[in-house]
């Protein structure tokens, strides 16, 4: 059905050899950190504004990986949009959210101009990695 080979071979050939994205001490290999907005309907551009020109401390942070901001599509009434980092371990992140850099970057989460955009807090999801191809 597939060609030899393929995404779907290697899928199988990783869960029929019990491979996955663990470490030897069973620690997860990554971990991903995504935080939902809802930005009404012409705030777009001033929330993409500050992301951009925020000062980001996530390079110098133990277990950084990336950070990525994405623009999903529109809804009734804003533009839905996640904050995507990949941490290699959980516990990098964790250890992240109780770190001065943390708080420093969340310093103004609550201002004027940030309430004014969203439709709500920001909705949190972590995911740890079992099974990762690139």
């Amino acid at each position: 059905m597939f060609a030899q080979g393929g995404r779907y071979d290697r899928l199988a050939h990783a869960a029929r050899h019990g491979q996955d994205d663990r470490k030897p001490n069973g620690e997860t290999m990554s971990y991903i950190a995504m935080n939902r907005f809802h930005v009404r309907h012409g705030h777009e551009a001033d929330f993409e504004e500050m992301w951009r020109s925020r000062e980001s401390k996530l390079k110098q942070t133990p277990g950084f990986e990336e950070f990525r901001l994405l623009k999903g599509p529109a809804g009734d009434g804003f533009h839905l949009y996640s904050s995507h980092v990949v941490w290699a371990s959980k516990a990098d992140f964790e250890a992240w959210t109780k770190s001065q850099q943390f708080r420093d970057a969340h310093k103004d989460a609550g201002n004027s101009k940030t309430q004014d955009a969203l439709m709500g807090p920001p909705q949190f999801e972590g995911f740890e990695t079992v099974l990762h191809e690139s």
